[in-house]
């Protein structure tokens, strides 16, 4: 896949991205890349799938590969793979009050948004600041329409002073949500 993204043997955005838990049960998550030594010998079929065992690459009988000085047909993967760190990020743009979307233990629906949008007004909350928030925007995907409704809002999100959300959406949101105040 990072040779098809980088369009053949050239520098590329690809990145693998493994999440494991560790002992604690906390999220653990762990980038890399293939070296360009790798994407120059897949390229050309050197490499193979391995017969003897998982994490390894099988060497085509057509090449030859030397490993620490030695004639090797199979090559343990670690020795193509290049870490790449994985900064924390803290968004000034988005928000994330809103319920996730794909969690169990945690309810999207009406009535969450109803709550969520009621914080309008209090607590130096904006509808927009609200509106704000990756999962809530996901959410109102299924209520608006998706292909004018949503990108408006997504312009009201990355730009407030050129694209400030028009009244409209206000009050279709306080219709759809039975918000029985206005949202500011």
């Amino acid at each position: 896949m990072q040779l098809e993204c980088g369009e053949g043997v050239t520098e590329t955005p690809f990145v693998t991205v493994s999440c494991t838990k560790n002992p604690d049960g906390e999220a653990i998550f762990e980038g890399y890349q293939v070296s360009k030594l790798c994407m120059e010998m897949v390229a050309e079929e050197a490499l193979e799938v391995s017969e003897k065992e998982l994490g390894m690459v099988g060497v085509n009988e057509t090449f030859t590969a030397i490993l620490e000085g030695n004639e090797a047909s199979d090559i343990d993967t670690n020795m193509f793979l290049n870490n790449v760190p994985i900064k924390q990020h803290n968004s000034t743009l988005l928000t994330s009050s809103f319920p996730k979307a794909n969690r169990e233990y945690e309810v999207q629906d009406k009535t969450q948004m109803k709550q969520h949008l009621n914080k309008s007004g209090s607590e130096g909350w904006t509808v927009i600041d609200l509106l704000s928030d990756f999962n809530c925007l996901l959410f109102l995907c299924d209520h608006l329409d998706i292909a004018s409704d949503i990108p408006q809002i997504c312009f009201s999100v990355l730009d407030r002073e050129e694209n400030p959300l028009d009244m409209g959406f206000k009050l279709i949101l306080a219709a759809i949500f039975e918000i029985d105040k206005p949202l500011v």
